[in-house]
């Protein structure tokens, strides 16, 4: 089955007169007006990428950063099977998956869907309480290091 089949059944059934690629081979899903979910299929349609930016790459304490996305994308315990990447020329980091259009049917395409839009919706939160952690920990070493500078 073609991505325009699944994608046409999907318009269908949530009640939108049409919904399918653009010239790009591309299209766009926005869930809660928040998680935007992005899909290019390959020139045959035989895979999709899907896709969906969860956040930035913060600037400082990146280590820790990649250390809790690499520990979630072990084995897809928390990603879904899906994995990160990022962006360089953008800092966005990306949650992302391979899709293999001719093993799955609508009902495979509709489950694959939300666990990827679960998984993003979970990581663009967990990504701001992370950056929000980050900030906190800045403010108080910029406490003591004024402290310091009072003395």
């Amino acid at each position: 089955m073609y991505i325009n089949d699944f994608l046409k059944q999907l318009a269908q059934e949530i009640g939108l007169n049409s919904l399918e690629m653009d010239v790009n081979n591309t299209c766009r899903l926005v869930f809660d007006d928040r998680i935007n979910v992005d899909m290019e299929a390959t020139d045959d349609n035989m895979t999709l990428w899907i896709y969906s930016v969860i956040g930035i790459l913060p600037v400082n304490n990146r280590e820790k950063f990649y250390e809790r996305l690499l520990s979630a994308n072990l084995f897809g315990k928390e990603t879904g099977d899906a994995a990160f990447a990022v962006d360089t020329n953008t800092r966005e980091v990306l949650l992302i998956t391979k899709v293999n259009l001719e093993k799955i049917d609508f009902q495979d395409f509709i489950n694959l869907l939300e666990l990827f839009v679960d998984r993003a919706e979970f990581w663009i939160d967990e990504i701001k309480r992370i950056a929000e952690q980050s900030l906190s920990q800045d403010a108080q070493i910029s406490d003591i290091a004024a402290g310091v500078l009072r003395a």
